[in-house]
C-alpha cells in the first residue's frame, strides 16, 4: 500500500515536471541575486503653512543608494531637499517667504508587488513602501528673519527661527519602479 502511495506521488511529480508531451520543459524559476542600485528623483514638496495647497508647493530632488537583500526588502540611503515655501497673513496680506534644506535618510523598502504577486523578473513595474528616518538641516530663512523684523514687535513670529535649524523627520509613503 506505501508503495502504491509513493509511486502514485512519483507519478505526478513526474507529469508535472515533464508535462503531458513528454518534453523536458525550460527552468521556469530564476534565482534573486541582492544588489546595489541608485536612483535620482524629482517630486514636489509640501509644508504646511497658512497659503493655499498649491501656494505650498516647491521643487524638490532626492538621490539614493540602495541595497536589495532579498526580492522582497532592501534598505537605502539617500540624500534630499532644495528649497521649501511658506506663507504668513499679517493685517490680512499674505506674504511669502522660503528656505533652503537638506535632508540625509535611512529607509527600508518593502517590495508589495512581490508579496501579493510573486516574484516575476520579468515583470515591468513594481509598487513599494517605504518608512524611514531623517534629519532636515534648515538653512537660508532670511525672508522670515526680515519679516520677524518687521512684524516680530507685534507678537508676529514667536517662534521664528535664525541662522540654521535640525529636525527629525519621519518618512513613510509608497514609490512605484520602474
Amino acid at each position: 500500500m506505501i508503495c502504491l502511495v509513493a509511486g502514485m506521488i512519483l507519478e505526478t511529480k513526474a507529469q508535472q515536471y515533464y508535462g503531458q508531451g513528454g518534453q523536458q520543459p525550460r527552468p521556469s524559476r530564476t534565482f534573486f541575486v541582492p544588489h546595489w542600485n541608485t536612483r535620482i528623483q524629482l517630486g514636489i514638496a509640501h509644508d504646511v503653512g497658512e497659503g493655499d495647497f498649491l501656494q505650498q508647493m516647491s521643487p524638490a530632488f532626492q538621490i539614493t543608494l540602495g541595497y536589495k537583500f532579498n526580492e522582497l526588502f532592501g534598505i537605502r540611503g539617500g540624500l534630499s531637499g532644495l528649497w521649501a515655501r511658506n506663507h504668513y497673513v499679517v493685517n490680512n496680506e499674505k506674504e511669502k517667504y522660503q528656505w533652503n534644506f537638506i535632508q540625509p535618510s535611512v529607509d527600508a523598502v518593502f517590495d508589495l508587488t512581490t508579496i501579493f504577486d510573486g516574484s516575476a523578473p520579468e515583470r515591468v513595474l513594481n509598487v513599494y513602501a517605504f518608512a524611514g528616518i531623517g534629519l532636515a538641516y534648515s538653512f537660508n530663512n532670511d525672508d522670515a528673519v526680515n519679516a520677524w523684523r518687521l512684524y516680530g514687535k507685534y507678537g508676529y513670529f514667536d517662534k521664528i527661527w535664525k541662522d540654521t535649524r535640525l529636525n527629525p523627520a519621519i518618512r513613510a509613503g509608497l514609490g512605484i519602479d520602474y
